[in-house]
């Protein structure tokens, strides 16, 4: 009897024919891709590389203090040159293909194939970038964008690379705040390298852009590609987004500091012609230290720096005597004059050596010695007579402040002139300096900006009696316009030095991948910080603040010729000063000043050096008080009216 067939036999063997079906036609697909096509794979294996993509991160912005812009980016272009380790690189050829397209006005086509290839060794001030500051606007840009981009298999190791540009809106407004950007400097490059730094990054080398360098540099972005053996790019495998720096928040009014700086220019190039060369000029808010503005002239455009600074343009700026880039609010001290007439005050007040109903007798000048020469004469030299300590600040009056000083040093009653001469002066000398140090003269403001300068003391030993008179009168120191901004700040607040500071808030911009918005996130804000207060009674001060008042309300002080029809004349304060150069032809003229007087909002020094010895300060740095106060008046009445506040 036949047995029965098994019902899953042939499914079965179907089954394993299939398999064997399927191995065999993988096992011809592997020995097709091994021996026809091997060759052709180990050729892409050799051709292609996996390479990462810096791509630059944006600087963070800058506003001012009500948001407007004043500092962002904008995106340009370069012509970057990448070397490859297969040599597969000739420098010449390529510099020459290139040369036509990228060749420099006052370059022969020699010179510019030579240029191109310094920077493809990696010998240049930039290595690796052959031109940058490209806008696809112009004909010429776009011509030499779309030849390296079209010519890729030609020019092996070239690319065109979007980088994110510095762009100061207003140009010279705040130049000496704000600073510019240098490229790394060569015998920094390890150091910065091992900070992230790409070879041909540009960083903060002045101003803001320096001292804030951590904060508004980024994050760079990175792209993990494939490129083929010309480095064009065939396939990208993993992106890291850029991350912009963070923004910097500024205290400076930006009406304002136009005001200042336009200001003193006018004023500058008014007394040109008999040798005034710069000016300077601080505001601050006196309640907090806050910035407002602060102008420095000659100015400088930091647009120059932004792909580095070509050597015609930078040799420009060295051929100017005071040089366009020095601070001279900062980074210049000059005698303070009649400015520091409070404080000796003051200080005469507080070591009783004088008392505010005093009357001292000025002829137009002042004896400190036997001889005719040592002689302190007053600027109105026919004298005022009897006065007291208010008038004397109103008319400025060296007698009465000399006199001060000599008192102070016991110059009317020692027996002993070298013991008093090399005793006594020198301790009177030293107690008047600590004074000014504590009423923030001679030391630092602590203001975040690089490379500030303390000023200088002065003292002669072989003219002890000079030394006390002159230094009653503001001649035997040097001091900034920064630190004087300070010093009004305490007059003006009722004796605390506060820490001058620009920026008021450093924040962080994130943008929401779905909406595209972006959110500034606060990351620090810049909180008032007192340094120390005044060594003097509020009483001691009054009198001074009266002084003041009538160097602009009375027809007899020094300013009163400046603010003359000025609607908040009667809220003002202020003290005028003309110092002496030791070269006798010129002098320096100096205002310090503050508004309203019962709630201060604004405190101002200004310094004009160089100017006509025969000319009174209200004709020379008067015009210039007058038209910051004015815009300040303006704007804070228009605030008033809308009810706006100043953040």
């Amino acid at each position: 009897m036949q047995e029965n067939q098994n019902p899953f036999q042939g499914r079965l063997n179907l089954l394993f024919t299939i398999i064997f079906v399927l191995l065999a036609i993988l096992i011809l697909r592997l020995s097709f891709v091994q021996i026809v096509q091997g060759e052709q794979y180990r050729t892409q294996s050799s051709t292609y590389k996996t390479v990462t993509i810096v791509t630059p991160a944006a600087r963070g912005l800058i506003y001012d203090r009500d948001h407007n812009l004043m500092v962002d980016n904008q995106p340009s272009y370069e012509v970057q040159f990448n070397a490859l380790n297969d040599n597969s690189q000739n420098t010449k050829a390529i510099a020459t293909k290139l040369a036509p397209y990228l060749k420099q006005t006052d370059e022969t086509q020699e010179q510019t194939i030579k240029r191109l290839v310094t920077i493809m060794n990696g010998t240049s001030s930039s290595p690796g970038t052959l031109a940058s500051n490209l806008n696809n606007q112009t004909d010429a840009d776009k011509k030499i964008i779309s030849f390296v981009s079209e010519h890729g298999d030609e020019l092996p190791g070239v690319s065109i690379q979007v980088i994110p540009q510095r762009h100061y809106i207003d140009g010279t407004i705040a130049s000496h705040v704000i600073g510019h950007l240098v490229r790394i400097p060569s015998d920094q490059a390890q150091a910065y390298k091992n900070n992230g730094y790409q070879p041909n990054a540009m960083i903060g080398g002045y101003g803001l852009e320096q001292q804030y360098e951590s904060d508004l540099r980024g994050t760079d972005g990175k792209q993990v590609v494939q490129v083929n053996n010309n480095y064009v790019p065939v396939a990208t495998y993993q992106t890291t987004p850029p991350v912009r720096g963070h923004d910097l928040v500024l205290n400076l009014d930006a009406p304002l500091q136009k005001v200042v700086n336009q200001a003193l220019a006018e004023r500058v190039n008014a007394l040109s012609k008999t040798g005034t060369t710069n000016a300077a000029a601080v505001a601050i808010d006196p309640n907090t230290g806050e910035v407002l503005a602060m102008g420095s002239y000659p100015e400088f455009d930091p647009n120059e720096w932004v792909n580095g600074i070509s050597d015609a343009n930078y040799q420009k700026y060295l051929s100017v005597a005071d040089g366009l880039q020095l601070n001279h609010a900062l980074q210049t001290a000059y005698p303070p004059g009649s400015t520091v007439k409070p404080v000796t005050v003051m200080t005469g007040l507080h070591e009783h050596a004088i008392t505010p109903t005093d009357v001292i007798y000025d002829p137009g000048y002042l004896m400190y010695g036997p001889n005719p020469h040592d002689r302190l004469n007053n600027w109105w030299t026919s004298g005022d007579g009897p006065i007291n300590a208010v008038k004397a600040l109103a008319r400025s009056n060296n007698t009465y402040m000399g006199s001060v000083f000599l008192r102070l040093g016991g110059w009317f009653n020692y027996t002993n002139f070298n013991d008093w001469a090399y005793n006594q002066v020198p301790k009177t000398l030293d107690l008047i300096h600590n004074y000014h140090q504590q009423m923030g003269l001679g030391v630092s403001t602590g203001i975040d900006l690089p490379e500030e300068i303390a000023g200088k003391w002065y003292q002669d030993p072989n003219a002890p009696a000079y030394d006390l008179a002159a230094t009653g009168i503001g001649q035997t120191m040097t001091y900034t316009a920064t630190q004087l901004a300070q010093y009004t700040g305490m007059l003006a607040n009722g004796g605390t030095r506060y820490e001058l500071h620009v920026v008021h808030q450093i924040d962080q911009s994130t943008t929401d991948p779905a909406t595209g918005q972006s959110t500034e996130n606060v990351v620090k804000t810049v909180e008032p910080k007192a340094l120390g207060k005044m060594p003097f009674t509020a009483d001691e001060l009054n009198v001074v603040l009266q002084g003041m008042r009538d160097v602009v309300q009375q027809p007899y002080g020094t300013a009163y010729p400046s603010f003359v029809g000025a609607p908040y004349v009667n809220d003002l304060r202020a003290k005028t000063g003309t110092s002496e150069n030791a070269n006798d032809i010129d002098e320096n003229s100096v205002f310090i000043g503050f508004m309203p007087a019962d709630k201060p909002t604004i405190a101002v020094a200004i310094i004009i050096p160089n100017v006509p010895n025969d000319a009174h300060s209200y004709q020379l740095v008067g015009p210039v008080a007058r038209t910051i106060m004015d815009e300040w008046y303006k704007e804070t009445q228009s605030k008033a009216q809308t009810g706006q506040t100043a953040k």
